[in-house]
Parts: C-alpha cells; structure tokens; sequence
C-alpha cells in the first residue's frame, strides 16, 4: 500500500482492522498521506476514524444482566488485539469491576462456532457455572446458543441469559429470541464512510 502513497495513485485509503498500536496508520500519518482508519488506534496525532461504540455495547449489555441480578457472568471474546475486540473486552470487565463481580469467566479464542459451542458446555460443567452470558461475535453467540438450546438451558426456569453482539446470524439453526446488541445497517454506514472519505479528499475539516 506504501507504494500506491508514495505514487499517489489513489486519494485517500480506508484501512479496516485496525490494532491498538497499529504501524500502518503511522505510516500513513507520517507520510501526511489522507486516510480514514476504520476502528481507533493510538497515534501521536488526530486522525479521521469511523468506529462503533464497541466498549458501551458490552458495557451496557453486561450492566443489564448485573440489574437482573446476574453475579457470573461469562464472556467469551476473540482472541486477538484488534481494536474493536479489545474494546469490547474492557467494556465487559469494567462493567464487572463498578459491580465487585469477578471476571474469571472470561474466555478469549478464536472466532468459531464450534469454539463458541465447545466453551459453553465447559463453562456450564463448571462447580460454579455463569448465569449469563455476553459474546463478543454472533459466532461465538450461534456456538453459544446452539449449547444451551441442546441443554435446555436457553428457555425457562432454569435457563441461562445470553447476549449475542449484532444478534444470531440468519442462517442460525436456533429459533429461539436472545437478546442482542444491535449495531447500524452496513447501507448507513457505508453512505456515511464514503461521505467521511470525500471530506478528506476535499481537505474538508
């Protein structure tokens, strides 16, 4: 990509996947070359980004099953330090730490339904097994769910909550409602990624 700047052949470049510390966009910004991060990193200077609230929408989801009454609470996270995941991450522990809970239900892999799937059942063979459960992708929630529906742990008296960041995928085999953090359609965001790369093309503050 360093090529395509140095030639400018392009305008401006949107650069997805962004990590906490991450050298592209510091290539970039040292090369005063325009570009629009899509998540947030850390730089020495201000830069064009477009991101979600990732920390609230843990943070709030976990905040509601600590309202129902919800002590252990699991997350199962990705594993790598993207932005976002980590986000998402510190959303659900500082929601625990405000509370006095603990966080030794954490789970971090890889993003995988089989995972998803694997790590409930161990979760809930636990001595002290969570009550709720919050994921930090919708595969890790299609494993998740699929768990508890073949328990009969995702409905009635005895089942466990679960929250499934941006919902259960369309092709899911559960048909059973869980709750879900709900992000904005990728038309509107998209409109508005393409407005935000415009303004910098234009120099636009």
């Amino acid at each position: 990509y360093m090529r395509m700047v140095q030639s400018r052949r392009v305008d401006a470049l949107i650069v997805a996947h962004t990590l906490d510390r991450d050298p592209r966009l510091e290539q970039l910004q040292a090369a005063g070359f325009p570009f629009l991060a899509l998540g947030r990193s850390q730089l020495p200077q201000p830069y064009a980004w477009f991101d979600f609230d990732n920390y609230a929408g843990t943070y709030n989801a976990t905040r509601w099953l600590i309202e129902k009454g919800h002590q252990r609470i699991a997350l199962l996270g990705e594993s790598n330090n993207q932005a976002f995941i980590t986000q998402r991450r510190q959303g659900y522990l500082d929601a625990l730490r405000e509370a006095g809970l603990s966080s030794e239900w954490l789970r971090a892999m890889p993003p995988s339904l089989r995972v998803g799937y694997a790590t409930t059942k161990e979760l809930l063979a636990l001595p002290q097994p969570p009550t709720a459960i919050v994921t930090d992708c919708n595969t890790h929630g299609d494993g998740a769910a699929m768990a508890l529906a073949q328990l009969g742990r995702l409905s009635g008296d005895n089942s466990v909550s679960l929250v499934v960041y941006d919902g259960l995928p369309q092709d899911s085999i559960v048909d059973i409602d869980v709750a879900s953090v709900i992000q904005s359609t990728r038309q509107g965001v998209g409109k508005q990624i393409a407005d935000m790369v415009r303004r910098l093309i234009n120099g636009d503050d």
